[in-house]
């Protein structure tokens, strides 16, 4: 959202409040991107004195922000409803989105409504369903729905974290395949992985930077000397070593060796046009002046 960038830190946080925090508490942590809005010191203190942990995604890395990988999936969904509505594609954004709450996750195995709200959305098939079985509504006192809703939710969640663990270790079966490993040590030069290009023909890997300290396995802070931020955290995934190449020197030597004199050093004289050979004369020649009588027999 580019217009988040526009906004000062207390209009920000002002929307921050009503809109994330009002309707849905003030959560034990916040997976954020280092946007600048987010990263200002009004906004940080704040959500700390609300006793929220605040957690940093990595910079281009959308693996450690399932927000990112969601909106992959609802670009996709966008570009075909472009293609098909044209025009009046706006007016089917609610539609989308309610088709997405609906379907159920490839990971989880539930619905996103299910895990959220503890029962699917009513849809069309839900509507026919009724009519056609008329199912008869069942009188619940109130403390027993809260426990059996309780136990379902956290039953729910338990079968959908599993769920997710299958999911990441099948993933993590199918990348280490053909990961390589890679591991940097303080002061490498490094290449970093450029996601900002005007042409999409121009070099991926553009961004010269310097190794300063290792926080894990697989994040680095890079000094990076032409930005505005001097240093910054990468994943190694972003990085790639950097080789510089030796100086050209063109180099003539010119030493005598050894009984040679320095007058002596020429270089052959090469004759600009060769030999022109007769191929009739050759043939006239005799064999005997060229071969020997071993040859000749």
């Amino acid at each position: 959202m580019p217009w988040l960038y526009q906004l000062s830190p207390p209009c920000l946080w002002s929307m921050h409040f009503f809109r994330f925090l009002v309707p849905w508490g003030f959560r034990k942590k916040i997976r954020q991107d280092q946007g600048t809005s987010f990263m200002s010191e009004l906004t940080t203190e704040v959500i700390e004195r609300f006793g929220v942990r605040v957690l940093y995604s990595f910079t281009y890395h959308p693996q450690s922000n399932p927000v990112e990988r969601f909106h992959r999936t609802l670009g996709q969904i966008f570009s075909v409803l472009c293609s098909e509505e044209g025009p009046d594609s706006e007016k089917h954004v609610h539609a989308v989105l309610f088709a997405r709450k609906t379907v159920t996750h490839e990971s989880t195995r539930f619905r996103p409504a299910e895990l959220v709200h503890e029962r699917n959305l009513r849809t069309r098939v839900n509507l026919l369903y009724e009519i056609w079985l008329q199912p008869e509504e069942e009188q619940t006192p109130v403390t027993e729905y809260v426990f059996t809703l309780l136990n379902r939710l956290k039953r729910f969640q338990d079968l959908a974290v599993k769920e997710m663990e299958k999911s990441q270790q099948r993933n993590k079966t199918w990348y280490d395949k053909t990961a390589v490993k890679r591991e940097f040590e303080e002061g490498d030069l490094v290449l970093i992985f450029s996601n900002c290009r005007a042409n999409k023909l121009s070099p991926r890997w553009t961004v010269p930077g310097t190794i300063l300290k290792k926080l894990s396995e697989t994040n680095y802070v890079v000094s990076v000397p032409h930005r505005k931020d001097k240093s910054q955290v990468y994943h190694v995934n972003m990085l790639k070593p950097n080789y510089k190449r030796p100086e050209q020197i063109n180099y003539l030597s010119l030493e005598a060796e050894e009984g040679i004199g320095v007058n002596e050093l020429e270089i052959p004289h090469i004759e600009p046009t060769p030999n022109v050979l007769d191929l009739l004369e050759i043939i006239s020649e005799p064999t005997g002046s060229t071969l020997t009588e071993d040859q000749c027999q």
